[in-house]
């Protein structure tokens, strides 16, 4: 696996499953950059088929503009992991890519089984010492 797979490969990971603060001015939360970017194509339509008056425009441009802030923000985190990975013989440099895409999904897809958990039975990884 070359370095650019590498890089790829860890972006789109973190592109789809990373959990990022966005916020609309009025809720706060917790969403991938993937979920941002689907709720700013959402909007587009709705100002495409509507009007751009009120605040569609301005979701619009808030989840958009944070979408894209986020997308790069995490494809300069990834660049440094790929490049460290690309050193390593190419057999290594996948089981490390693999490793990493992983440790990704653990921390964000709810997995565990927690009972002492007050809102929900499941919880991820970052999520289990609460």
């Amino acid at each position: 696996m070359t370095r650019r797979q590498a890089h790829w490969s860890l972006w789109i990971a973190l592109v789809l499953l990373a959990p990022l603060p966005v916020t609309t001015g009025i809720v706060t939360g917790l969403m991938p950059v993937a979920r941002m970017l689907l709720l700013t194509g959402a909007c587009v339509l709705v100002m495409v088929l509507e009007t751009r008056q009120g605040v569609v425009g301005t979701f619009t441009a808030l989840l958009g503009g944070q979408a894209l802030g986020w997308a790069v923000a995490l494809w300069l985190a990834a660049w440094l992991p790929a490049r460290a990975l690309a050193r390593l013989r190419a057999g290594r440099t996948v089981l490390g890519v693999l490793v990493a895409v992983a440790l990704v999904l653990a921390a964000t897809m709810p997995i565990y089984r927690t009972p002492f958990r007050a809102d929900s039975v499941r919880s991820t990884w970052l999520e289990v010492f609460e």
